[in-house]
């Protein structure tokens, strides 16, 4: 498995050194192996991303805020440390596709996709078993 993370374009331009301080609505969300999810990077918003099909249901599953760290500078990359994502006891052999970071606004219209953790292969990049799962992410960007 080659994990790839990735960034969506409308995604990319919100995402920058000066706005990381203030990236308080961000949430992450799971879409399920197996349902034709696939990555785009024009998607603009998460009903472009047609998850009414596509986004993990399994047991134990819900949308989780993402909270950042602080914001570093140092040898010319800004780094930003998200904390841990943790469901508990999640499904029971769903596989996951893909875990989505995106601003969260009032609906999936109003809400902005801004990076993918995925296997371009594709494969499962999780396979679900009743206990926990962890997203960690530090994200850096070269000035």
């Amino acid at each position: 498995m080659a994990l790839t993370l990735a960034f969506y374009r409308g995604g990319l331009e919100r995402i920058t050194p000066t706005g990381w301080a203030a990236r308080a609505a961000d949430e992450v969300l799971l879409t399920e192996f197996g349902t034709g999810w696939t990555f785009d990077d024009t998607h603009t918003s998460l009903t472009a991303m047609t998850l009414g099909t596509t986004e993990l249901t399994a047991a134990g599953y819900a949308r989780k805020a993402l909270v950042p760290g602080t914001p570093a500078f140092s040898s010319g990359r800004w780094t930003l440390p998200l904390g841990a994502v943790v469901w508990t006891s999640l499904g029971t052999a769903e596989g996951v596709a893909a875990a989505v970071g995106f601003e969260a606004g009032v609906d999936d219209a109003n809400s902005v996709p801004l990076w993918v953790l995925y296997d371009p292969a594709p494969a499962a990049i999780a396979t679900l078993d009743g206990t926990n799962l962890t997203v960690t992410l530090d994200i850096g960007v070269d000035s």
